[in-house]
């Protein structure tokens, strides 16, 4: 068996739940990989107005939002349910050295889609919604310069990768 998971755990309401559903249907020896993320584990330089940090923060503040540091948490999540024979990996995306099409790829899969999780929880909470079109004004804005700092080529972005592999015994 082999269960193979990217960029899902961190959506889940019950990620336990979930992964002792899966080792319930899992062979002894099977495998599971999970592919997840956590935006502080992120670098950026040059960024004088702290601007990806911010973002970042505001993130974590929206009604909806996925977890965004769910890579912290994956090994206790895998531990808890069972995976006793787990091994973990980091790697990393960046935009040293890449095209300008390149980086704005890096930019488009880590920034772009946030203020849909803002006008999904504007919806969702209209008593919110006065505060929260504020904040979606101030994320547009930011992400509009953020876009231009990753064009330019001595605007250093890093986003963590990180892979856990548990194996029921």
């Amino acid at each position: 068996d082999v269960v193979f998971s990217a960029a899902v755990f961190h959506h889940l309401k019950n990620p336990i739940k979930v992964l002792r559903g899966l080792r319930k249907l899992m062979n002894p020896g099977g495998v599971i990989v999970i592919r997840t993320l956590d935006d502080q584990l992120s670098l950026s330089h040059p960024d004088p107005e702290c601007l990806v940090d911010e973002i970042f923060e505001l993130s974590e503040r929206i009604p909806g939002m996925s977890n965004r540091h769910h890579a912290r948490e994956i090994y206790h999540q895998l531990w808890k349910t069972g995976f006793r024979e787990q091994k973990t990996f980091l790697g990393f995306i960046d935009t040293a050295g890449k095209t300008i099409e390149e980086r704005r790829s890096v930019y488009k899969n880590n920034f772009e889609w946030r203020p849909n999780y803002i006008r999904r929880a504007m919806e969702s909470f209209p008593k919110l919604s006065q505060e929260l079109q504020l904040d979606l004004e101030w994320l547009e804005n930011a992400l509009e310069e953020l876009e231009m700092m990753f064009e330019s080529e001595d605007y250093f972005h890093m986003e963590p990768i990180v892979v856990a592999v548990g194996q029921k015994k």
